[in-house]
């Protein structure tokens, strides 16, 4: 028996889950053939190569680095690495730490102090965000992103910056307290919202990301990117003209706009950090939009602009992928659903075709029967055989319409020209079908050519139903990329308007449309027929059902 065809489509869903969950993905993205030595090491790396960035934007004669993305990467790190090796990851981070602080002439007192602080920092914004974001992918819903900007951008920033603020005034580093205070939240700030996107999300994808890889969409990054760092070159360059325009200071933030729009928040904190690093570098070199201000007061100022910036974009981000996330699981819901429907149709078809009609069957040839054996055929006999026979060719031809199990024997332009002759001969409408073939039906799917048979029934009973057509035309096109039918007749067509659309069967065909992810299209005005055009992406198709079907299994 075969069985009836299924279409699912699975996507990612935005599901909360418990803390030991979170816990168990924390420790599912640690590599298992990484032994803890060895990612205290490389996180200690990271620390030291973030501390020594941090130091190339020190300004001399400052305790306070204008950019400290040491910080930011512990922190990605603890949200990417299980709560129990925290403490061996931040006991490789000490020598490093040290070694890059006492190397730059820093106090071993102030060294120590801001050890505490940059640790502290990482551990409470880490805590935080693992207790009130509890998401599978931090950044792929609205919650985790307010958790990460609330806990990891301002809470954490704030509360140690009091720490780092008075080592600096302890040990005699700097005379006001509130200007380090300042200087280093706002720095610390800024640093987060740039690194622990970037590093949490290639943490999450690790390689997974190239094989996703699309030339398009890689080139349409790099021109970002370029972009980038070309409008900030240009105002804050060697032209200085964010000294003479001071507004041009937002030059560089619709490059921001454009990353966040059309792709995702490590691509927006790449393009982030390009303008703050051209911007930052050349402002500590006298080039700011505020001329007669102090480097901090520029500084600070270049802070404001883009944090004010990329919060709201981060939650703008947030909200795109989340709302991306609630279609795909209702795209999935619905294909879930038309599936059911289909195997529901099958199963009644198959009770009618076996079971039902071939018991009328039998009675009329009892009946037959009687009638030969006796030779004689009452008038009440002859109706009663008359009646079983009709009723066995409605059975069966309701059956056929319930599930098409020409498809299950032959092409879809079978079952599509099949289908075209059993209207007309029933309607009295001309129905003319026409075929071009690229590449092979019987290659499409069992789903595919299913769902546009359906559109083709549900499109002719329309016709036959409301537009009084004389000559109505299905033609059915197969390239390697698509499949598209387009039904046209030559009716009183209809007007436009909502309440028809998005009711009966032009809304269930639409429905099944949007299930493989294709499009729908009608053009008709009064009295000048209507033209139905359906396209599904046979590729894309593929690639989703042969990954649900992994999925599946």
């Amino acid at each position: 028996m075969v069985s009836a065809p299924q279409s699912f489509l699975y996507s990612k869903e935005i599901l909360s889950t418990s803390t030991a969950e979170v816990e168990q993905r924390a420790t599912a993205l640690v590599p298992p053939h990484l032994s803890v030595p060895l990612l205290a090491l490389a996180t200690g790396i990271s620390y030291y190569l973030g501390t020594e960035l941090g130091y190339l934007f020190t300004p001399s004669n400052t305790p306070i680095g204008t950019l400290w993305p040491p910080n930011a990467i512990l922190l990605a790190i603890l949200l990417l690495a299980p709560t129990r090796i925290w403490p061996f990851l931040l006991l490789g981070v000490l020598p490093a730490h040290m070694g890059a602080q006492l190397a730059k002439g820093v106090p071993l007192s102030s060294a120590t102090g801001w050890f505490f602080g940059n640790v502290s920092e990482a551990v409470i914004g880490a805590a935080c965000i693992r207790f009130f974001a509890r998401e599978k992918r931090l950044f792929d819903s609205l919650r985790g992103t307010v958790a990460f900007l609330l806990f990891g951008v301002f809470l954490a920033p704030l509360l140690t910056s009091f720490l780092d603020a008075a080592v600096v005034v302890l040990t005699g580093r700097a005379n006001s307290y509130w200007i380090p205070w300042m200087s280093r939240l706002s720095s610390n700030m800024l640093s987060q919202v740039i690194f622990v996107p970037v590093v949490v999300l290639l943490g999450e994808a690790r390689i997974s990301w190239i094989r996703t890889l699309n030339l398009r969409r890689l080139a349409e990054a790099i021109l970002l990117v370029c972009g980038s760092a070309v409008a900030s070159w240009l105002v804050f360059g060697g032209h200085n003209l964010v000294s003479r325009f001071p507004a041009l200071i937002c030059a560089p933030l619709p490059f921001l706009f454009w990353a966040a729009l059309r792709f995702d928040a490590g691509t927006l904190s790449t393009s982030l950090l390009i303008i703050a690093l051209i911007s930052i570098w050349n402002v500590m070199n006298g080039t700011g939009p505020l001329p007669r201000a102090s480097l901090a007061e520029n500084v600070l100022l270049l802070h404001s602009v883009y944090l004010g910036a990329s919060v709201p974009l981060l939650l703008l981000l947030a909200e795109k992928v989340e709302r991306r996330g609630t279609l795909t699981a209702l795209t999935t819901t619905r294909s879930r659903f038309i599936a059911w429907e289909e195997r529901e149709h099958y199963r009644l078809s198959r009770e009618l075709h076996n079971d039902i009609a071939q018991r009328l069957a039998l009675i009329a040839v009892e009946a037959d029967r009687w009638k030969s054996g006796t030779g004689v055929y009452p008038e009440d006999v002859q109706k009663l055989y008359g009646e079983v026979i009709q009723l066995s060719q409605a059975t069966r031809d309701l059956s056929n319409e319930m599930h098409p199990f020409i498809l299950e024997y032959a092409d879809l332009g079978a079952g599509l020209k099949s289908l075209s002759r059993r209207v007309a001969q029933q309607s009295g409408v001309e129905i003319r079908f026409t075929e071009t073939k690229v590449r092979r039906p019987e290659n499409l799917g069992a789903d595919i050519s299913l769902c546009l048979y359906r559109v083709a029934q549900e499109a002719l009973e329309n016709v036959v139903a409301h537009s009084r057509a004389g000559v109505t035309t299905v033609d059915l096109t197969i390239t390697e990329q698509n499949a598209i039918l387009r039904v046209a007749d030559d009716g009183v067509g209809m007007a436009m308007d909502d309440r028809f659309c998005r009711g009966g069967g032009l809304e269930r065909l639409r429905e099944r449309v949007i299930a493989f992810n294709g499009t729908s299209t009608i053009d008709s005005e009064p009295m000048n027929g209507t033209v139905l055009t359906v396209t599904l992406p046979l590729a894309e198709q593929s690639r989703l059902h042969h990954a649900g079907s992994r999925a599946s299994r």
